[in-house]
């Protein structure tokens, strides 16, 4: 599990350097670690749910690809929420959302 969030994390922090040249301003990256703690509980929470951290992932199926999709496009869901929510940020780039899930879903299938 821990493994997985870190990969979160990265994945998040990849997204930003991809969004902004490798050189994100100092307000992205600010906005990135406000909500940083807010999408590993949901991510994590997500994964738990959909039950992906149970299981022999060698032997992983076209039912388990479909999990990680269903947690990954859920959990980006609720996090875009939580952004577009007053708890977020007040600017938040919109591109982070789908380079962060496109990412998470390359980091998943090689990791598990």
């Amino acid at each position: 599990m821990a493994i997985q969030l870190t990969a979160v994390a990265l994945a998040n922090l990849a997204a930003f350097a991809l969004r902004f040249d490798g050189a994100p301003p100092a307000w992205a990256m600010a906005a990135c670690a406000q909500m940083m703690p807010w999408l590993l509980v949901i991510r994590a929470v997500t994964f738990v749910w959909f039950r992906l951290f149970e299981g022999l992932w060698r032997y992983a199926g076209i039912y388990d690809l479909r999990a990680i999709v269903a947690a990954v496009v859920t959990s980006t869901v609720i996090f875009v929420a939580l952004v577009q929510s007053p708890l977020g940020p007040q600017v938040y780039p919109q591109s982070i959302f789908v380079i962060d899930s496109l990412l998470r879903e390359w980091v998943a299938r090689k990791t598990y």
